[in-house]
């Protein structure tokens, strides 16, 4: 009862993976190397200081991760709502 439409076979090759994986992986350190050059341009100033760049920044990566959440959701809604619905051609004007 086995066909060729229902075998298993990966969506993606290894190295398409990587290509999908690196960006993310930047934008990731990216935004850590922020918190991390905003705590060094304080660390002069004192304690309090570095407290509360920490204490931003810790906010600042969680708002960041809610709203890259938010927006990976809403593509693959977007694109599972996009290949379920018939696609009709545009008219011509």
């Amino acid at each position: 009862m086995t066909d060729a439409s229902t075998t298993s076979r990966p969506l993606f090759n290894r190295q398409q993976l990587i290509s999908l994986f690196l960006p993310l992986v930047a934008e990731q350190a990216l935004s850590i190397s922020i918190g991390l050059a905003d705590t060094l341009m304080v660390s002069s100033v004192g304690e309090a200081a570095v407290s509360g760049v920490s204490l931003v920044d810790s906010f600042n990566v969680l708002m960041i991760q809610l709203l890259s959440a938010l927006a990976t959701g809403g593509a693959v809604g977007l694109t599972r709502l996009a290949v379920a619905a018939p696609i009709t051609p545009m008219p011509n004007p």
